[in-house]
């Protein structure tokens, strides 16, 4: 049985030596076993060659003057007719071929060779690919968990809560319930080395374990190292939950199975899941990874051992943020695809909150953008104004102790009153006779609850006004930035504001910050 956490590394023998100790306990010792006693003496007196030579020597007459008749006999190359030569040679026939192709399949296993002979001596191979096969993925995920523990001291801030546990136990064994109160009691150790799985004998379903522990803000870490890969196909996933509420029913997910990564949304209702993804990313996935799973703003991440594969901005901000929404989980699957098939056991889990880049701010500040160049086109005349239009902003960058309750229109919630800095920025164009395809800068306006409060300012400049807790902010535009051209001369100059295209993107931007 492999160990759980690998020790000291294999005793390592040369080849050489492997060859010769197989040599005498497959052949010779049983071969002294078998005369000794018809002699009257001890087997072990000679049960290697040389104290078979050591012993016939006075009996060299007996071979002749060459006593490498023997050894001869032995390895199968004896050519003479003594009887008794030919019987030892005779017995040992083929057994020096296999003993070969022994010692190659133990050194083509643990090199990642192919197996040679057949039946039994093939055999060889595989249990030492096996035995090597199972202790280095043993000994990958001990690392990797090892890994996760450092990783999320270092990325906790200050007065931030952080948590991991490597799972242990005998097969079978439940979880500890002071760590895992709630969820299914099918979630047990599973196996020889500790991992969380579905028990034996449970139905198809999915299945989850709640932690105990609570997250300290709305800027959350999940992370996990996988276990024992499943045996058939993809398709069935393990995953993790963050900005659960009390009881588990509802939060954002990340799943994995063996080719994809996969963030979403769910609610639950006994043993019934809605799964609602945001976005899907083909990765190939591991025994031993470490899969993260973050969430800052409404913006949501995983990493795969350190590497951003799959990046997600909730639009709407359908998960819900706050104090009610800081406990965590994991889950597994158990599904049929002609025998019974398991997602991914786990290794070890941890959470912690984390320092999103840019969001080490104490005080309330946001920043929402546009993401891409792509143009929005809209018909405003002059002087007209109106809030930025529907899906506009598309990432959130920063969210501290405010709520993105729209993203596309940059619809901030407050959540602390106090005196507010904002600013916003962007681009628009005018389809207008001669002034066709003319940049200008977006006069923006500041609405507070769906009415106009300040504006028109210049496109980046900043306005600072009082907000309540509660109060909801977004931003918009107004066509004042009047372009003219010359015409004719009778009427030698059109001015005009209206405004076709509104775009910036990637940094057209909604942002604010509480400063008193």
């Amino acid at each position: 049985m492999p160990p759980r956490i690998p020790g000291r590394p294999p005793r390592t023998v040369d080849l050489e030596d492997l060859h010769d100790i197989i040599l005498n306990a497959m052949i010779v010792a049983p071969l002294a076993r078998l005369i000794a006693p018809k002699l009257g003496l001890d087997p072990e007196d000679f049960d290697t060659i040389e104290e078979i030579e050591d012993f016939l020597n006075p009996w060299q007459d007996l071979f002749g003057a060459d006593f490498g008749d023997l050894r001869d006999a032995f390895e199968g190359d004896y050519t003479g007719t003594d009887p008794t030569l030919l019987a030892i040679q005779s017995l040992t026939t083929g057994k020096w071929v296999d003993l070969d192709n022994i010692v190659d399949n133990i050194n083509n296993a643990i090199a990642g060779g192919v197996a040679a002979g057949t039946g039994a001596v093939a055999g060889v191979f595989n249990t030492v690919a096996n035995i090597f096969g199972i202790a280095d993925a043993a000994q990958k995920t001990a690392m990797a968990a090892q890994q996760q523990l450092q990783d999320i001291a270092n990325t906790t801030p200050e007065g931030g809560f952080s948590w991991s546990t490597i799972f242990a136990g005998a097969d079978g064994s439940a979880l500890n319930s002071s760590d895992w109160p709630a969820g299914s009691s099918d979630l047990v150790i599973r196996g020889d080395n500790g991992y969380v799985g579905i028990a034996s004998g449970a139905g198809n379903g999915t299945y989850y374990r709640q932690c105990a522990y609570s997250f300290a803000t709305d800027t959350q870490a999940t992370s996990m190292v996988l276990g024992t890969r499943p045996a058939l196909a993809p398709g069935y996933d393990t995953g993790m939950t963050l900005r659960c509420n009390a009881d588990m029913t509802a939060g954002a997910y990340c799943t994995v199975d063996r080719e994809m990564v996969s963030v979403g949304r769910f609610t639950r209702s006994g043993s019934t899941w809605t799964f609602t993804p945001f976005s899907t990313q083909a990765v190939a996935i591991n025994q031993g990874d470490i899969i993260r799973f973050r969430a800052s703003g409404d913006n949501y991440y995983v990493q795969v051992n350190g590497t951003t594969k799959l990046s997600v901005t909730d639009s709407g901000a359908t998960v819900a943020k706050g104090a009610s929404y800081r406990r965590s989980g994991f889950l597994e699957q158990r599904g049929t695809q002609i025998f019974s098939v398991d997602s991914y056991r786990i290794a070890s889990f941890a959470m912690a909150d984390w320092s999103a880049p840019g969001a080490g701010l104490t005080t309330a500040a946001w920043r929402v953008r546009r993401s891409n160049t792509a143009e929005v086109t809209i018909t405003a005349g002059t002087n007209v104004r109106d809030v930025m239009p529907s899906g506009f902003y598309e990432s959130s960058d920063l969210a501290n102790n405010v709520t993105v309750t729209d993203l596309g229109l940059g619809r901030i919630t407050i959540a602390e009153a106090g005196f507010y800095e904002i600013a916003a920025s962007s681009v628009y164009r005018t389809n207008f006779s001669n002034l066709s395809d003319a940049y200008r800068p977006t006069q923006w306006v500041l609405y507070v609850d769906g009415t106009p409060v300040a504006g028109p300012i210049h496109s980046g400049a900043s306005t600072t006004v009082y907000l309540a807790a509660g109060q909801v902010v977004q931003p918009g535009y107004v066509a004042a930035w009047p372009g003219s051209y010359s015409s004719t001369a009778d009427n030698p100059t059109i001015a005009s504001s209206t405004i076709n295209r509104i775009g910036g993107g990637p940094s057209a931007s909604f942002t604010g910050r509480k400063v008193a």
